[in-house]
């Protein structure tokens, strides 16, 4: 772990820098105190049964992980995708909580990261139309409007419009959840609103064009979320804290003509993929509009009293720029496009989280996403002292600073930043693509942890890692049943 391993940064952090990160933040509405600027974002573990559930053998395994990361310093901790669903997940071995028979287990996971002095919060989830082909043969989402095929490692069934009551019934999945996690003792939930997932997909103007009131305008676009929030703060006491994932993508796509609700079958993947082409070439005045919907949202979000929101970017479809097979001969033409216009549109990351945060008063911001080096972090950090209650309006400020990937590879990153012993997270091989990268590396390496052992950083190491060649097998699976499965 020293300074002569491959990092990024060139520079350590000073002991004025250091004590900077290692501030604690003071959550407004719950008023939970968080040790230190460092969050640990989501990441799915794939730890459970292949039912959701975590029995003594799986929690041991999460157990591991999540000690790690306690004692690496990490003052906030995210877990992976909790689903609210069992029927309804994102991955195969995703934890879910539907009721109370895993409560005794949920009580020593949060235990476990308070018993270092980290605050443990579940992110909460539905996949939405985002529910792997092999798991589910009839997805649900806002309306009918299928998740393009764009990879084979990505099959998706074409998904059906939820009912009125059906998005009642899945509120109260929501607040369920919840009320369970708080009697295990968690520190809070994040609801994911992020990465093209089901709470995504209705603030999303391109997948959700309900003519409802729960489609259509943004406040009818935020109806969803919003009424979860109300549910889950009415279910539990002030001091549970509720968070809120964004994404930096989804505000971004212009709705279909009209508002128009279409019938989707097997004949319109073309069609599907060339909306979505489309809907990535925005103009600067589309990009101005959404930013706007991105700010309006997040005052409502202050408004019902969410502690914090996390700014993240990226959906399942933004990230095939990565998923390209490199040996192939040709590139689909309508893949190369949607990577251009991903890339133009991701550059408008720092925008949108400036943009947010200056208009907030009161609800902290968590920037993730990109922080590799010590110094890209404290230049991130733009925070008041704990001190102060009310940000100053029109000052952007990131409050804390998120990481993923390099968690996964480091367990121990925030303590070794902030004694100033490196400068930067270590640098991993590139693989075949930034989602590869994602599920190989990160993923075996989670893994690796969880079974007691030390991350693996070079290439060959990698390569001959057990966790590691494990998950290859695991995908390629999920890959085979996707194709069977598949409508």
């Amino acid at each position: 772990m020293s300074c002569s391993t491959d990092r990024y940064g060139t520079e350590v952090l000073s002991g004025a820098e250091a004590e900077s990160l290692n501030q604690p933040l003071r959550l407004p509405f719950s008023g939970k105190v968080i040790k230190n600027r460092f969050c640990k974002s989501a990441l799915s573990e794939n730890l459970a049964r292949s039912d959701g559930q975590i029995d003594n053998a799986h929690l041991n395994k999460l157990l591991n992980v999540y000690d790690s990361w306690a004692q690496g310093g990490f003052g906030l901790i995210i877990t992976g995708n909790v689903m609210v669903d069992r029927t309804m997940r994102e991955m195969e071995f995703n934890v879910s909580v539907e009721d109370e028979r895993d409560l005794g287990r949920l009580k020593v996971w949060a235990q476990t990261v308070q018993n270092h002095g980290g605050a443990l919060f579940a992110q909460i989830s539905h996949p939405g139309r985002q529910t792997h082909a092999h798991l589910t043969k009839e997805p649900v989402a806002p309306s009918a409007v299928p998740s393009p095929n764009f990879h084979r490692l990505m099959v998706f069934n074409y998904p059906r419009a939820l009912t009125v009551p059906e998005i009642h019934q899945t509120i109260q999945r929501f607040i369920t959840t919840s009320v369970v996690l708080h009697k295990a003792g968690f520190d809070g939930v994040q609801i994911h609103a992020a990465h093209g997932y089901l709470v995504s997909q209705f603030l999303n103007p391109r997948t959700n064009i309900r003519t409802d009131k729960y489609g259509g305008s943004i406040e009818n676009r935020a109806r969803f979320l919003c009424e979860i929030i109300q549910g889950i703060r009415q279910a539990t006491p002030r001091e549970f804290s509720i968070g809120v994932k964004l994404n930096s993508v989804d505000f971004g796509r212009r709705q279909s003509p009209k508002g128009q609700q279409q019938q989707w079958n097997q004949n319109t993947k073309d069609a599907a993929l060339a909306a979505e082409i489309k809907d990535l070439d925005a103009d600067d005045e589309q990009i101005e509009r959404s930013l706007d919907d991105a700010v309006q949202v997040s005052l409502m979000l202050e408004n019902l009293g969410v502690d914090f929101i996390e700014i993240s970017g990226g959906s399942y479809e933004s990230w095939v720029g990565g998923l390209l097979d490199r040996n192939e001969k040709r590139i689909n033409i309508e893949q190369q496009k949607l990577s251009e216009s991903t890339q133009k549109r991701e550059a408008h990351f720092a925008v949108f989280a400036d943009r947010i945060s200056n208009k907030l008063k009161i609800t902290k911001v968590i920037l993730t996403g990109g922080f590799v080096s010590a110094k890209g972090m404290i230049n991130a950090l733009n925070s008041l002292s704990d001190e102060e209650s009310i940000h100053s309006n029109g000052q952007p400020h990131i409050d804390m600073i998120g990481l993923g990937r390099p968690a996964c590879h480091e367990p121990n990153l925030p303590n070794l930043i902030m004694a100033g012993s490196v400068t930067g997270a270590v640098r991993i091989p590139k693989m075949l693509g930034g989602f590869l990268d994602d599920v190989f590396v990160s993923t075996g390496n989670i893994h690796r942890i969880a079974n007691q052992k030390e991350p693996v950083w070079n290439l060959s190491s990698i390569l001959l890692s057990r966790n590691h060649i494990a998950n290859v097998l695991l995908y390629s699976k999920m890959i085979w049943s996707g194709i069977k499965n598949s409508i």
